[in-house]
């Protein structure tokens, strides 16, 4: 019996061995359909390009010297680790073809799941396919309706405000400072997050120790070092943090924001309850003309399945607010922190910015601030913001997965095949923007032409039937922002930013959102 079991153990590994040698060194460059597709050659042993793309300038930078070198093809492939093989998703076509007209052939990889999980749980609308996918956003999509965005659209105008406060109480005599707009965007969007999306008031800008700190540990969690970047990397192939004790920091970071989210959602249904047990309406008190946060609305919707399979669970709402706070703030927070960093290089996009706002501003009755509806009709604003998301999508990627055998673009895909979208690939390509399109030009959203009228070939927010929920959102408060720091100081290079010399501020990378390393310093004068 000892020599079959050994017998058995000796043939099997010999088999898993014989057939991973296969996979790694033969299928990917002698079998494989996908092999007549374009993409780099100059592989490390065993990592393909991985060791590239990590050590790369920004998160997209080696995606789009792929693009540039093939920027006609619809895919590019290049590999991974083991030397799985990976199809860079490049044209406009592509996008439209896997996003929206082939959609429901394509599902997010375990790859992508394993990356992000951690963070968001399992239940989370990023990883929900078909039916649950539109049951979720049936129930999410409410409170990001323009509609419901205009109602509480004073919460954004009013954080900007005191923000701006803030800084003007911190500058010197001569009227000016300096500050770290990424830090300070960060609490501002998350407190913004914490009224729309939780109720509640975080107080990150206006209290040095607020309840909940979720403004470090997101800060932890989305501006990791780059060991902490390479080993989530790893760890989407290799479950290396549930048996290794390293990167313990980041565990810990995620577990206090799930923790306080789920106190969160506890202390909120048991106030309803509370309050209705009473005779009375719940209210949270916090939004304005009878808004209400995504917390409420989701446990709204969880009472009216009561019962039904459609119930939604104590974990999937927990799942959905964990993956919108840092959808509701660091990406937008990015934006704004990306938008401060091109005026202080744009004096002359700067200009025509203010002056827009400040001839709204000056046309109001005094005393009156703007509304949304102000706001939204004017066009530069409108394109800056546009520009801003264009040339630093905050997102940085997305996955994707064949559900089965198809052809897309004239290309065969065998079912199980990766795709990747870095949203930087069709949004700077000179092929469809021109050869300025790596510099901030708000006036081209006046005149799209040839392949930037494409609707596909703006990807900031992605496309298709499950496209970014929070795009309105996002554009609302970074115009929120804009009006009132733009109105109120002039933003000028800082000496950290002199020192640069030219050079773009570094980025964290590898990293899901598109970040600058080490903050972003800008100089602030009153006007």
């Amino acid at each position: 019996m000892q020599a079959c079991l050994s017998s058995f153990l000796f043939y099997f590994a010999i088999q898993y061995s014989l057939r991973k040698l296969y996979r790694i060194f033969i299928y990917p460059y002698y079998i494989s359909p996908l092999r007549a597709i374009p993409g780099p050659t100059d592989n490390q042993l065993l990592i393909g390009q991985f060791k590239h793309i990590v050590s790369a300038y920004s998160p997209s930078e080696l995606f789009l010297k792929w693009s540039a070198q093939w920027p006609d093809e619809p895919f590019i492939r290049y590999l991974g680790p083991l030397n799985q093989e990976v199809l860079l998703v490049n044209t406009p076509e592509a996008h439209k073809e896997v996003l929206m007209t082939h959609y429901d052939s394509f599902r997010k990889p375990s790859l992508f799941r394993h990356l992000v999980e951690d963070i968001t749980g399992p239940g989370s609308l990023l990883f929900a396919e078909e039916h649950e996918s539109r049951r979720y956003r049936k129930i999410l999509s409410e409170p990001f309706s323009v509609p419901k965005l205009k109602v509480v659209f004073s919460v954004f105008r009013e954080k900007a405000e005191l923000l701006a406060s803030q800084l003007d109480n911190h500058m010197d005599e001569c009227g000016e400072g300096v500050f770290d707009m990424a830090h300070l965007n960060a609490k501002m969007g998350l407190d913004v997050a914490g009224l729309t999306l939780l109720g509640l008031e975080l107080q990150n800008l206006d209290s040095a120790n607020p309840k909940y700190e979720f403004s470090k540990d997101y800060k932890r969690v989305f501006q990791p070092s780059k060991f902490s970047s390479v080993v989530s990397f790893i760890n989407s192939s290799i479950p290396i943090r549930k048996f290794l004790p390293i990167d313990t920091s980041y565990l810990d970071a995620i577990a206090r924001i799930r923790g306080g989210v789920t106190e969160c959602v506890h202390n909120r249904m048991r106030d309803i309850d509370e309050t209705e047990a009473r005779g009375e309406k719940f209210s949270t008190d916090t939004l304005p003309n009878g808004g209400r946060d995504l917390l409420t609305l989701i446990i709204d919707e969880r009472r009216n399945f009561k019962g039904s399979s459609d119930e939604l669970t104590i974990q999937e709402m927990v799942d959905q607010l964990v993956t919108f706070l840092p959808a509701g703030h660091e990406t937008i927070a990015g934006a704004m922190t990306w938008a401060s960093y091109t005026l202080a290089m744009d004096p002359t996009v700067q200009t025509s910015l203010r002056s827009e706002i400040v001839s709204l501003l000056s046309s109001l009755p005094a005393g009156t601030a703007p509304s949304w509806n102000d706001i939204d009709r004017l066009p530069y604003l409108n394109n800056f913001c546009k520009e801003i998301v264009r040339l630093y999508p905050t997102a940085t990627l997305s996955y994707r997965e064949a559900k089965k055998d198809i052809t897309i673009c004239g290309r065969f895909l065998p079912k199980g095949t990766p795709l990747l979208f870095v949203w930087a690939v069709p949004c700077q390509s000179k092929a469809t923007w021109g050869p300025d399109a790596d510099q901030v030009v708000p006036e081209r959203w006046e005149r799209l032409e040839g392949k930037a009228a494409d609707p596909y070939a703006w990807q900031s927010f992605s496309s298709g039937p499950r496209f970014c929920i929070g795009k309105n959102y996002a554009l609302m408060e970074m115009k929120a922002f804009l009006v009132t720091m733009v109105a109120r100081f002039r933003f000028v290079k800082s000496k950290e930013i002199e020192l640069l010399d030219g050079t773009h501020p570094p980025y964290i990378n590898p990293a899901l959102t598109l970040w600058p390393r080490g903050g972003m310093m800008v100089k602030l004068q009153r006007i």
